[in-house]
């Protein structure tokens, strides 16, 4: 496929009805060969697919949100999240109405008369630098925060911080 015409279906694979939801989903839908399912873990394994995605759909908590945007943040695309988990405050939809609903979510592109409407979200990024004007060994992104933290209590740390 050329065309970004695909629906991603990540599940948190530490809670198994995450995945169950997504598969009853994706049978409910009829969407078995216009989607593709992939954990939250393994989704660094799948950015090629990505590419072809138009769609996302994360089922589970706040984390497994939290966690799938860092991969799919460079792909600018749309995420809906279903709430599985305990947190929900970034989803969406309850998994009662998934399967009524996501349908307009499917056809956003396709029907600008519908009430679904995207947000850009402001994401942060951190470099971890080794030394000062060194290249960054590390670049993490992140919607919410980032945490900076040593393994050993004692150990100093020493942080710039610079907004741009």
């Amino acid at each position: 496929m050329s065309e970004n015409n695909l629906i991603a279906f990540i599940y948190n694979s530490q809670v198994p009805d995450t995945k169950l939801k997504a598969e009853e989903i994706i049978e409910s839908l009829g969407l078995k060969n216009s989607s593709w399912l992939s954990s939250a873990g393994n989704l660094s394994n799948n950015t090629a697919k990505l590419t072809e995605t138009y769609l996302v759909v994360v089922v589970g908590g706040d984390g497994t949100i939290l966690r799938s945007i860092r991969v799919i943040s460079p792909f600018e695309l749309p995420v809906v999240g279903i709430k599985m988990g305990k947190v929900g405050f970034m989803a969406e939809l309850s998994p009662d109405q998934a399967v009524s609903a996501l349908p307009k979510y499917i056809d956003y592109r396709s029907s600008p008369d519908n009430d679904i409407r995207t947000e850009k979200r402001m994401m942060i990024q951190a470099d971890v630098i080794p030394t000062k004007g060194g290249i960054p060994r590390l670049s993490i992104h992140a919607l919410n925060d980032i945490t900076v933290g040593s393994r050993k209590v004692s150990r100093l740390v020493e942080l710039e911080a610079s907004v741009n």
